[in-house]
Order: C-alpha cells, then structure tokens, then sequence
C-alpha cells in the first residue's frame, strides 16, 4: 500500500492531527531532554559510588577496621549529592505530566467522543468473553506479523484463553533483517530475499530505490548513481526509475522540489519494514484494516447521527453510508432462497455437498421430512441438518 503523497489529504480532516502533533512534539521534545540530561548523571553518580565503594571497603578491608572522619566525609557529600539529584529528577519527572496531559487534552479537544449507541450490536470488550478472546486474537495476530513474535507468545500464555498455536520464533538472521532495516540498511534484506523469497523482485527494487534516495538526501550523489546503475536497471519498474534519476541529476535540491518531493516521504521506510516483515512472518492480520476502517466511519457516522432525527436508521446491520476499503474483505452472506442477509441469529450454514444456505432456510426445508434430511437446491445430493457447518467470513 503506498502512502498518500503530501497535500492531497482533506484539509479539514487534517486539522485534528495538526491539533495533536504540536503538544506530541514538545512531548518527545521534553522526553528527549530529560533522557540526554539524566542517564549522564546517573552513570556519574553510579561510578562515584562503586569507586568510592573500591576505595574504602573491597581494597582494603582489614587495614581500616573503623572509617577515618575524611571517609565519612566523602560518603556524606556524596550523599547528599545523590539525593539532591533525585529530587530534582523526581520535580523534572512531575513536569513531564503536565507535557502528558496537555496531549490528552488536545485528543479530547480534536476528535469526537460521544460514540456511545451509534450501533445496535456494540461490543463490550470488558464483559463480553467472547469479544474478549477475539480482540486478544486479533492483538496476537497483529503481534506476529509486525514481528513480535516474543511479545505473541507472552500474550498467548498470559491471556490462557486464546485458541492458538504456539509463536513460530523468528530465527537470528530474520531478527537481524528486521534490527537492520530499521537503521536504514538494506542489504541484509536485500540477501535474505535473494535467498529465501526471490519472487519478491518489486520488493528488492523498492529496497535499492529507498537506500538511493537515502543516499540522495545525505549528499552521497556518486555512491548514488553506481548503485542506481548496479541495481535499478535490473530490477525496476520503466515509470519510477526515470524519476530517481532525475533526482539523483538535482542531488539534495530534490528535496524541495514538487516532482520529487514524494520519495523522500520518511513513510515509506515504515511501508518497506511492514512489507518485508509481512514476506518474512508470513502472517496476516486484519487490526490494522480494521482500525483503519472504524476511523474512516466513525466521524462519518457521528456527524450522520447529529443531523438525523431518526438516529434509529443507524441500528441496522448494514452501515447506512459507503467506506472505501483498500482490502476488500466479504464479511456478510445473501441466502440464494429466501434472499435475505445472513446476521448473527441467522448466520450462514455450508451443507455436506459444499453449497452454502441460510440457518433459517436449512431448518425450514428439514422440518419437511421426518428425519430432517433435506435436498439440496442446487444438486440432488441429500444431507442431513446436524451436518451443516456454520461458516464464519474473514480475510480473503
């Protein structure tokens, strides 16, 4: 999936994030500081007291039976040192909340809260045991293809209720593609591929066109052509390697130039380490749609529920508005006889011959015969009831 390139996005559902990444970035402004400003002190007052620890106490234990006055001098200033030092990290620590609060404020502020009984059927994940499974589920699922398969399998054991099995540890040479990449180095990747997934030729090109544009951008411009000669020519695509080329012409000028602004987009290093995470697990999930899709049609569906006096129309199955879906999945069912949508009451139901009817529809035509067998409609095949099988709609 590419990124949207800058500037193409609705200004107005723009403003929300613009609200948001003002008081985020004093935050890791603020977070990095006070990470470059104690782990030094820290590591100082550390080697302060191991030396002053060697010094009086693991050197020479037996020659000072009692602790001289200029001893305990230095363990006093050193001390008071270090709980003159704690208490400023702890007020530093306090401030960093005030940073913290400010970023809920503004997502309270920036997006719409009131989501309670916008859907007939909604789920509470807290009671409900069996949302709770299936969101833990699909959390695990996430986990393992991003590549956490550690984490998953934590999960797994922790949560006790999930019917899955155990994480497939990735091997050290996966581990090292994934840490690798997130440097900005393509080339275990790019070797790895080469060995165990050569399909992947799109994937390998869009590895080398990153790390010239990365080359583009740091000024490396001759390092630049002599891999775009190596490796682009062989692997790529007509219409995007012209494009990189005329980058590499301009150098790091192309940077602020409208034509090839979009290749420097650092989202497209989240986009390569997803696509290269997703070849190497081999695991699909659908969280990431599926949030994705509930934050397209939430604030279409708030707003649609202010400005209808009937806000019950919104309490059907079918959402009353169309979203579009980058990954098309068929979550309902028509029954073929009594046309009608299949829901949870009424859910789809696979006879032994492999033809699909609704539950209602399998009963009604059963109850003709005594021994609740039925035909089916569309092949002479006879089945009994009890051997239909539910059937549940997922990822394509």
């Amino acid at each position: 999936m590419q990124p949207p390139r800058p500037g193409k996005l609705d200004r107005k559902k723009e403003r929300p994030y613009k609200a948001i990444s003002v008081p985020v970035e004093r935050l890791k402004t603020v977070l990095e500081q006070y990470d470059k400003t104690w782990k030094p002190n820290m590591r100082k007052l550390r080697a302060n007291a191991q030396m002053i620890d060697n010094e009086l106490f693991v050197q020479n234990p037996e020659e000072m039976p009692e602790m001289s006055v200029t001893a305990q001098l230095i363990i006093e200033q050193s001390a008071k040192r270090a709980v003159s030092l704690a208490e400023e990290s702890i007020r530093q620590h306090k401030d960093l909340h005030n940073y913290v609060s400010k970023v809920g404020k503004a997502v309270d502020r920036s997006f719409a809260r009131d989501i309670v009984g916008i859907f007939a059927h909604e789920k509470d994940i807290e009671s409900d045991k069996d949302c709770q499974v299936a969101a833990l589920g699909m959390i695990y699922d996430f986990l393992l293809a991003d590549g956490r398969d550690e984490i998953a399998e934590t999960l797994r054991k922790e949560a006790g209720t999930l019917d899955r099995e155990p994480a497939k540890p990735l091997t050290d040479a996966e581990r090292t593609v994934l840490e690798e990449i997130q440097k900005k180095n393509i080339f275990p990747a790019v070797e790895w591929l080469i060995e165990h997934a050569p399909e992947e030729t799109k994937l390998r090109y869009d590895l080398h066109k990153q790390h010239v544009v990365e080359l583009i951008a740091n000024g490396a411009k001759e390092e630049g052509i002599i891999l775009a000669c190596r490796s682009l020519r062989f692997l790529g695509s007509d219409c995007e390697t012209p494009l990189v080329m005329g980058a590499l012409l301009y150098g790091t000028a192309s940077q602020e130039m409208k034509r090839y602004k979009s290749l420097f987009n650092p989202v497209l290093w989240e986009s390569l380490f997803a696509r290269l995470v997703d070849v190497i697990t081999n695991h699909r999930s659908s969280l990431t749609d599926l949030i994705t899709v509930g934050s397209t049609a939430l604030p279409m569906l708030a707003s649609l529920r202010r400005q209808l006096s009937n806000p019950g129309l919104l309490y059907d199955e079918e959402l009353p508005l169309e979203i579009k879906i980058q990954k098309h999945a068929h979550s309902t069912f028509s029954c073929p006889i009594l046309k009608v949508q299949s829901s949870a009451r009424n859910p789809p139901m696979k006879l032994s011959c492999g033809h699909v009817i609704s539950n209602e529809s399998l009963h009604k035509l059963a109850a003709q015969s005594r021994h609740m067998r039925l035909k089916c409609p569309y092949c002479p095949r006879e089945s009994l009831a009890a051997e239909a099988r539910k059937i549940y709609f997922g990822e394509p």
